[in-house]
């Protein structure tokens, strides 16, 4: 049986585990991400675990690109040369968002 269009929550609304757990980080004024920049800042950790973290916090930051496949065909191949290199990385920003 399909569901009604309006059941269940709108999307973009926490469930009421994460609500409790931000309402438990509020009560205690306990920033997250703070904690976890000045972990990575000052903490005893090794630089490959501070490289993994910073790595993790950036994934949050800048958008996730995504492989393009660009493709000739036999009458016209495609040729990658020094001259369209740019031409193709405006290409693939413009597809990737």
């Amino acid at each position: 049986m399909p569901r009604h269009p309006e059941a269940g929550r709108k999307a973009g609304t926490p469930n009421k585990s994460s609500l409790k757990v931000i309402d438990q980080l509020i009560s205690k004024d306990i920033n997250p991400v703070e904690k976890i920049l000045a972990l990575l800042e000052h903490g005893d950790i090794s630089d490959s675990k501070k490289l993994q973290g910073w790595m993790q916090v950036m994934s949050y930051c800048f958008p996730q690109l995504k492989s393009v496949e660009l493709q000739g065909d036999a009458d016209r191949p495609l040729t990658v040369s020094a001259e369209n290199i740019a031409a193709l990385c405006k290409l693939a920003r413009s597809s990737n968002g």
